[in-house]
Formats: structure tokens, C-alpha cells, sequence
């Protein structure tokens, strides 16, 4: 009685998240704040990060029986560190 192997072919898709270069754009604005002020102000910014990490699957939809909530960005106390003017 013999068995025959087949030998595994460990393949890896690489594929990119649509949305994600958007994310990871507006993430890095937001984390650039004080070097180039942005005019519209950080709830847009905010915004755009929540629409883009959704599409993209960053952030997701939690459903429950009495509500509909999402994991979208929030803020930290301690990102007013992006907020502070820099000239470098």
C-alpha cells in the first residue's frame, strides 16, 4: 500500500485594498496637520478618514439586535500633538 504525496504550492496573492492609498493618505494629512494647516479643519479630515477606512475594511459595521454602530477613527487625547506648528 503506498501513499501518494501531492506537494503543497504555497501561493500568495498580493492584493491591494481599493481605498487604501486614500486612507493612508488622508491618515498621513491628519498626522501632518501642524506642517501644512489644513483650511477645512479636521472634521473633514476626519470624515474622509471614516468613508475611506470603511470602504476599504479598516473600519467595520458591528450589528446588533438594538443598534447599528461602526469601529470608525477616533480621537486621543494626545493627538494634539498634530495640531502644534512646525516649521520643519
Amino acid at each position: 500500500m503506498s501513499i501518494n504525496y501531492i506537494p503543497a504550492i504555497l501561493i500568495l496573492i498580493k492584493y491591494q485594498l481599493p481605498f487604501k492609498e486614500e486612507w493612508s493618505t488622508y491618515m498621513q494629512n491628519y498626522k501632518e496637520l501642524g506642517l501644512y494647516p489644513y483650511p477645512q479643519g479636521r472634521k473633514e479630515l476626519i470624515s474622509r478618514i471614516n468613508q475611506y477606512g470603511l470602504q476599504t475594511g479598516i473600519y467595520e459595521y458591528i450589528k446588533t439586535p438594538t443598534s447599528f454602530t461602526s469601529t470608525a477613527f477616533t480621537l486621543s487625547w494626545w493627538h494634539v500633538i498634530y495640531r502644534i506648528p512646525r516649521r520643519w
